[in-house]
């Protein structure tokens, strides 16, 4: 019986690779950095490490690309599995203490030469290093402990002031929103890992995201939580949920895959889910979906198309949390009225311009006193107390 299995799953393996070359997708277009977190839109890809072409490759996986050649063309979202092996976290597809040594991971990969949970993390700091302001996530199927990871993120060099740990921010404390991405570039806080629980780097995964279920394509069935999901939904009370919609075969098969990554197709799979507000929080578009074989079809068209939806949703702009160690507060969406009529905003935070201004009323005055009652030299006393400056031309900027 496991010879016939092998060469079951060994022939559809050779098929795979024989069928399944690069196909162009549209190119990966950056969300607007004023969204938050949860209104961005990301594709993921599922068994991210198992790519079948390029470097130390699978016999039988569930992706074409590298890591690396899905950072380079717009995957942000990596689904990894992480197994204890030779006392260390290895990337292996199967069962707990069987992923990496036996029958099944012999046809998965004959030379069983497994990456590192750490070469992956290299592979992505490096490339986020050198595209500084990218956001990136990793889910975890974690069969390690939380202490392994987090040691494991302390040996990648300069890694971990990348990843937005709990302690950085966590919704519950900030109104159950999530930070804008504009935030979340400046402050360096571009890498978030979901696994099996809260530690020094690590976040629990369904506290925080919404998953669909998951190996099958049929979409009645897709189309609802997975049990993990549902049985932490009180966890996820008062928070902005994210969510990660899942769509590949239980059995990979590329040909499968470039059916079912047509834009026609996961336009589909969204309009059906979307009646779900318990997987799909308030029925918009997923912050992940994941897919097999992310270079087939073409889900990068609708990943644009969403994050152009979203940008076009904000309205007024949305204004950016302050930094790291200021006191927390959630980010304010709203402003506050202008003294001076026509202006229509007043700034939240230092800094912030004030868009459709009309020229100041106090001519050629351009500044105005610190302390309340204080004369501009030649003119009168200020109204305005502690305004230190106000514009003499449309949107010029009121410095702290």
């Amino acid at each position: 019986m496991k010879k016939q299995l092998f060469m079951v799953f060994l022939a559809l393996g050779a098929f795979s690779s024989a069928y399944s070359g690069w196909t162009s997708t549209d190119p990966w277009v950056k969300p607007n950095e004023g969204l938050t977190l949860d209104q961005a839109h990301f594709l993921g890809s599922h068994n991210s490490f198992t790519n079948i072409k390029g470097k130390n490759r699978w016999q039988y996986g569930q992706q074409n690309w590298t890591i690396q050649k899905q950072l380079e063309n717009g995957v942000r979202s990596f689904m990894l599995d992480i197994h204890k092996h030779k006392r260390t976290a290895y990337m292996c597809h199967g069962d707990k203490g069987k992923a990496c040594s036996g029958f099944m991971a012999s046809f998965q990969k004959s030379d069983m030469k497994w990456n590192t949970f750490k070469s992956a993390l290299e592979t992505i700091k490096t490339w986020m290093g050198q595209n500084p302001r990218e956001i990136v996530t990793v889910i975890l199927e974690q069969y390690v402990s939380n202490d392994m990871v987090d040691t494991i993120v302390d040996s990648v060099s300069g890694l971990a002031p990348m990843v937005l740990t709990k302690n950085d921010w966590d919704p519950h404390q900030h109104g159950g929103q999530w930070p804008t991405l504009k935030w979340m570039a400046d402050n360096n806080k571009r890498l978030i890992i979901w696994g099996k629980g809260f530690s020094k780097y690590n976040r629990k995964q369904w506290a925080e995201t919404t998953e669909s279920d998951y190996s099958t394509t049929k979409i009645s069935k897709v189309c609802k939580q997975r049990s993990g999901s549902r049985k932490n939904a009180d966890k996820r009370d008062g928070i902005n949920a994210l969510s990660v919609l899942n769509f590949f075969e239980k059995i990979s098969d590329a040909k499968a895959s470039k059916k079912h990554n047509t834009y026609s197709k996961l336009k589909e799979l969204y309009t059906t889910c979307s009646r779900d507000h318990n997987l799909l929080p308030g029925g918009k578009p997923p912050f992940t979906l994941a897919l097999d074989f992310v270079d087939l079809g073409n889900a990068m068209k609708l990943i644009n198309e969403w994050n152009a939806q979203a940008a076009a949703q904000l309205g007024a702009p949305v204004v950016t949390p302050k930094p790291l160690g200021a006191p927390t507060t959630a980010p304010t969406p709203s402003k506050t009225p202008s003294p001076f009529g026509e202006y229509t905003t007043m700034p939240t935070v230092p800094g912030e311009e004030i868009p459709g201004g009309t020229p100041s009323p106090f001519g050629e005055y351009t500044t105005m006193p610190t302390v309340p009652g204080e004369e501009i030299p030649g003119g009168t006393p200020s109204p305005f107390g502690e305004y230190t400056t106000m514009p003499t031309v449309p949107g010029e900027e009121i410095p702290q």
